[in-house]
């Protein structure tokens, strides 16, 4: 059922009020950003125009409620505004989250890349960013998923021998012993990556 059959008039969800807040923050920000940029070279803030779609969306939603009886007029410009809109953000997100990918993937090798031109090094060598492994294509995704498994196995047994009364077992101190930098980890896991290192 589309989301606005369900609605009451008057009444915004918790997706209307983020949107209609984020609406008025972008307005806020891009005006606070241009305040010291000549008028011919600030950015266009598209906000106004999709609070506005927004806001006639709602109306529309409003008056749909207030309908006892079908009006297939009303609901055709109700879809038609709905489907709009959430296009218009999906166009809005695209290049937003194809640009944040393409820098989450490559910053990595942009680091390294700093690091041999200036010839800084920045902190320990890798960096976490280098060793990033959020997308499923980084060489080291596999082996980085397989030392997850390997923590949640070891939590998850002490968790349950605490469970089942053993006292003694402390699931949150196991957790920790793989929340900290690998050169301070106690637990000997050079062993697995060692083997990993084999297979590949």
């Amino acid at each position: 059922m589309p989301p606005y059959k369900g609605a009451k008039r008057g009444v915004r969800t918790p997706t209307d009020q983020i949107l209609l807040l984020a609406f008025e923050e972008k307005s806020k920000q891009q005006a606070l950003s241009n305040s010291d940029i000549p008028s011919n070279k600030q950015g266009k803030d598209n906000s106004p125009i999709l609070e506005n779609e927004y806001q006639e969306y709602l109306e529309l939603r409003d008056k749909w409620a207030d309908k006892k009886e079908d009006n297939p007029k009303l609901e055709a410009a109700l879809e038609a505004k709905h489907n709009g809109l959430n296009t218009g953000l999906v166009i809005i997100n695209m290049p937003l989250s194809i640009g944040a990918k393409l820098v989450g993937e490559n910053v990595g090798s942009a680091q390294k890349l700093s690091q041999e031109i200036t010839g800084e090094k920045l902190g320990t060598n890798p960096s976490h960013s280098q060793l990033a492994k959020d997308h499923d294509h980084h060489h080291l995704h596999d082996l980085a998923a397989q030392l997850a498994m390997i923590a949640v196995r070891d939590t998850g047994k002490a968790m349950k021998a605490y469970w089942n009364g053993n006292k003694t077992s402390d699931p949150v101190s196991v957790a920790k012993e793989y929340i900290v930098h690998p050169e301070n980890m106690s637990i000997n896991i050079e062993e697995y990556i060692k083997k990993w290192c084999k297979i590949i």
